[in-house]
Parts: structure tokens; C-alpha cells; sequence
């Protein structure tokens, strides 16, 4: 896929950010403004997912655990638990990701190997038990070492600290034998590094407060599936990174955190 250099800035805490993304130049066109998609209300595809999403559907944590791995601390800490052994090179591309996409913003994202109480653990497994097409889960796992609140009296903005992020090797073999995922080389489908960037940052951006986006607004973002860059029609394009056509995605961060 050739592609162009593009610069988005974001306006950080007095400091001008600036991030070089690659992606083709005609696809970072935003259909959707500031104005028309407003940064706080209810479809600002942005907080908590509603009961069901992180704990109760995985049977681990109780039905008011919500998608959220923190609120209003800047500090963004993951750390590998069992990783980078099913799924080659997640690793990289998480680092990348956390480091390229999130520390950016203001939230201080980074790495850790050290801290026995991170925001997000990651894994990455043969989980045969997972949908066909799941390549990642965000779940809190009962062995979570915080729950709180960003409200009370709202159940659904409960939020967990010391998520698990789920990266399953499955879900990309079950997307290689549809030739939409190129695990080997054989130039059939999307190159393996494209959608594991793509991946790594989808699932960081659900621990942070971001939901899916699928069938919303088209910004290239990488919450939006339509930016998985998976061919036929899986989607319109690559954007395995947070949107920078108009700083949506990154200015919510901004203000929340």
C-alpha cells in the first residue's frame, strides 16, 4: 500500500505536538465536524460502555464493570503478562502505539515491566473460545486491582483498574484463511504488521474511554472499523491511529484527562 506522509498537531498543555502518520493523504478528509459531532453528549461515542461490556459478558468481574481502565488520572500505565508469544510482533506495535498514539495526547502513556499495579495488562493467546472474527477483547478480570466510580449514582461509569487487554492469534488465523490477513508472506490480504498496528490501537483506545465506531460518522480513526485497512468489504481504508483530520479523538482526551 503506498502512502503518503501527513502531519497532525494537536495543541498539548501549552506545547504544539506534533505526529507524523502514514495513510493515504485523500482518506484524511473528516465528513464530520467539531460542530455537527458534538465532544460531550450522546453520541460522542466517547466513556464508559453501558453494563455488560467488560465484566458480566466474560463472567469475570460483576454487570456494572464498564470499558474504562481509568478516569481522571493522566497516568497510563500497560505491562506485558503473557505476551508476544502467539501473535508475532504485538508486542512492538502496542509500544508503538502507546508511545505514537496515546503518550501524545495528555495522558502520560508508557511501558512498564516493573509496576505491579498497571491500568492494562496485555495478552496475547490462542483464544478458541472467542467469535470468529475477535482479535482483541478488553476485559476486566476479577483479579483487578481497583474498581471506582467517575460518578456516583451512574452505573455505567464504573471503571476498572488493571484491565486485560485480550489479543487472540485465533481471530487472525480465522481472518488469514478468508485471504483478508497476510500472516506469511504470500501478499493475500492485509499485511500482518497493517492490521496488528491497526489492532494494538483499537483496543488501547477502548481502555481509555473510546467505544467502537461502525456505521457513525466515516473519520479515519482507529476505533473506526471501517479504517481496519482488511480488503473487499471490511473497510474503506488503513488508519491504525488515532483521528488527526480535526483533532477529535485526541482533544477528548485532552479535556477529559
Amino acid at each position: 500500500m503506498v502512502s503518503d506522509p501527513v502531519v497532525g498537531a494537536s495543541r498539548q498543555r501549552g506545547r504544539l505536538v506534533v505526529v507524523v502518520l502514514a495513510i493515504v493523504a485523500t482518506q484524511l478528509v473528516a465528513t464530520v465536524s467539531l460542530a455537527d459531532w458534538p465532544l460531550w453528549g450522546p453520541y460522542d461515542l466517547f466513556g464508559a460502555y453501558p453494563e455488560g461490556s467488560c465484566g458480566e459478558d466474560n463472567g469475570t468481574s460483576d454487570e456494572f464493570t464498564s470499558c474504562v481502565t481509568m478516569q481522571n488520572n493522566i497516568y497510563f500505565a500497560g505491562r506485558p503478562a503473557s505476551f508476544g508469544n502467539q501473535w508475532p510482533g504485538i508486542d512492538a506495535k502496542v509500544q508503538g502505539s502507546l508511545s505514537g498514539d496515546y503518550n501524545p495526547t495528555d495522558l502520560v502513556a508508557y511501558w512498564t515491566t516493573t509496576d505491579n499495579y498497571p491500568d492494562v495488562w496485555f495478552w496475547d493467546w490462542t483464544w478458541t473460545t472467542l467469535p470468529f472474527g475477535v482479535a482483541g477483547r478488553v476485559d476486566c478480570p476479577a483479579s483487578n486491582t481497583g474498581i471506582g466510580w467517575r460518578a456516583p449514582g451512574e452505573y455505567e461509569s464504573r471503571w476498572c483498574r488493571g484491565q486485560i487487554i485480550r489479543f487472540n492469534w485465533t481471530g487472525v488465523l480465522n481472518y488469514a484463511s478468508l485471504g483478508l490477513v497476510d500472516i506469511d508472506g504470500s501478499g493475500v490480504g492485509l499485511p500482518l504488521w497493517q492490521f496488528s498496528e491497526f489492532v494494538a490501537c483499537h483496543e488501547l483506545g477502548h481502555t481509555v474511554g473510546f467505544w467502537d465506531i461502525d456505521g457513525g460518522p466515516t473519520y479515519p480513526s482507529c476505533m473506526n472499523y471501517r479504517s481496519s485497512g482488511l480488503p473487499d468489504d471490511y473497510s474503506d481504508y488503513w488508519a491504525p491511529y488515532l483521528n488527526s483530520g480535526d483533532d477529535r479523538e485526541v482533544e477528548k482526551i485532552n479535556d477529559h484527562y
